[in-house]
């Protein structure tokens, strides 16, 4: 990894960056998520979003952005609170972000504001009870979503 091509990443603000082997991680407020992706994709020339996956730690949620570039990980990690489980969609930087985020949507109940794919449902089937949590969170009952959804 390159000491000049991880010095670029100091310029984003209010951040906090750790390093591994061959792995960037980025920590960030979820008011700066658009903006550190913005700043990956146009300033590093890093566009290939492996994924994004989320997290139940209790009282919060922690979404992680994994994109690959310069035979590197890059992970941008940001924690929303659990009892509003909002943040900013980065399709507009990344337009193939718009499944991934139905995905966390779908199984932590994310919503991600600007997404056109928040109405409908990606994973889970329509017949999912719309007052039970979502499947990912600590709080659901696998027993209870079987049961309910008549697979017992």
């Amino acid at each position: 990894m390159s000491e000049v091509w991880i010095s670029k990443f100091y310029e984003l603000k209010d951040v906090k960056i750790s390093k591994e082997k061959n792995r960037i991680m980025i920590e960030t407020s979820p008011d700066k998520i658009v903006e550190t992706c913005r700043f990956i994709t146009t300033k590093l020339g890093i566009h290939h979003l492996v994924t994004i996956t989320g997290i139940d730690e209790g009282e919060k949620i922690c979404i992680i952005y994994h994109f690959w570039g310069q035979h590197n990980f890059v992970n941008i990690l940001v924690r929303i609170e659990k009892t509003n489980p909002r943040i900013n969609s980065i399709t507009n930087v990344v337009p193939g972000a718009i499944f991934y985020e139905a995905e966390v949507h779908d199984m932590l109940g994310v919503i991600f504001e600007g997404n056109s794919l928040m109405e409908g449902r990606l994973l889970l089937p329509d017949t999912y009870p719309s007052d039970l949590p979502p499947p990912l969170r600590k709080e659901a009952n696998p027993e209870e979503i079987r049961r309910r959804m008549g697979l017992e």
